[in-house]
């Protein structure tokens, strides 16, 4: 964002310090600090100086805000004075201007808080001054390195936004080599689907009739995708319907859990609150089974017997990242219903 005014048009009584532009990001907060001088006979012994913070608009600059009921400040010390709505709560005048303080802080800042402000004074009756200054050189609001490098691989998209601040307001253009490039409406260059041929230095110049400046944005030798994936806790593979049952089969039950995690995780049964385990195997006519593929593991649980009452069967798949578990409920007289929940992460 730009501040108008460095010095004023009316002279040495009339001044104003501070810098130029200033950059925040979004959700920030930034403190701008500005000190301005003004004629002293311009105000009567008992008036006030009221200082309003204005957004530069072409419709209405410049304006006074206790006259021109469209002139609403971002920010002033007159009571009586309504702001701009997207401006309540996050612009205060800092300071006292009565000692020639016009410090700004910008809270919570937003895309659309960018633009040029200036300063306007008023008294009761002689005073009525904006700090404006009516010519300036081209000049980007967002700091830029000199020779900016983009990061990028194959087949990415890119969008580069270039803007500058002056007065009269800059024209932007956009060159690759020595080949101009279509100007885009809303000084953003954009890039889809990068090949080889993208790469190499992208020039946005912004020129008035007093002068130009430039930046420069480097697209590197693009790299190819590489696809990663990273580790996760256990969880239910797509199609829990289809790969995570519990039915009857022949003379007993048959039981399937599917699992993705990365590890690939280890499963374990457990019937009855107790865990299947090598021993209760042999004893109970128990048979577990394994499948591993890659990072997805499929489990088999075979009970072979009379089904002369109801069970509690879970399974329960673990890594180093966490804990899966579900639940089957089944007893001899209904079909099996899966009940899922997830465990609480491993540390």
């Amino acid at each position: 964002m730009g501040f108008c005014g460095i010095r004023s048009q009316a002279g040495q009584t009339y001044t104003i310090t501070m810098s130029p532009s200033v950059s925040v990001q979004r959700g920030f907060t930034v403190y701008i600090p500005c000190q301005f001088t003004y004629n002293q006979r311009d105000l009567a012994w008992n008036e006030k100086v009221l200082a309003y913070w204005i957004k530069r608009s072409p419709q209405r600059y410049p304006c006074s805000p206790p006259l021109n009921q469209n002139c609403l400040p971002v920010a002033t010390n007159d009571q009586n004075q309504i702001v701009e709505r997207s401006a309540k709560d996050r612009f205060y005048l800092s300071g006292d201007p009565m000692k020639g303080s016009c410090s700004l802080v910008i809270r919570n800042a937003r895309i659309e808080d960018e633009g040029q402000y200036y300063l306007r004074i008023e008294g009761k009756w002689d005073l009525k001054f904006s700090f404006i200054q009516e010519k300036t050189l081209p000049f980007f609001s967002t700091k830029l390195a000199s020779d900016s490098e983009l990061t990028a691989q194959e087949g990415d998209s890119l969008e580069v936004f270039c803007k500058a601040d002056s007065n009269p307001p800059a024209a932007t253009s956009w060159v690759k080599g020595d080949s101009p490039l279509q100007k885009p409406l809303d000084n953003q260059l954009r890039l889809t689907n990068l090949t080889i041929a993208d790469e190499g230095a992208y020039v946005c110049k912004a020129t008035n009739m007093f002068g130009s400046i430039q930046r420069t944005f480097h697209i590197p030798p693009l790299t190819p995708w590489l696809f990663c994936s990273f580790p996760d806790a256990p969880k239910l593979s797509r199609s829990p319907q289809k790969n995570t049952t519990c039915s009857y089969h022949e003379n007993g039950f048959l039981c399937v859990c599917t699992l993705h995690a990365k590890p690939a995780p280890q499963i374990e049964w457990e019937v009855d609150g107790e865990r299947i385990t090598e021993e209760r195997r042999k004893r109970e006519n128990l048979t577990v089974q394994a499948l591993v593929q890659e990072n997805e593991v499929t489990s088999t649980l075979k009970w072979t017997g009379s089904l002369d009452r109801a069970h509690n069967i879970i399974c329960m798949g673990n890594n180093s990242y966490g804990i899966q578990s579900i639940q089957f409920l089944l007893d001899a007289k209904q079909h099996p219903t899966p009940e899922s929940s997830i465990g609480k992460e491993l540390h």
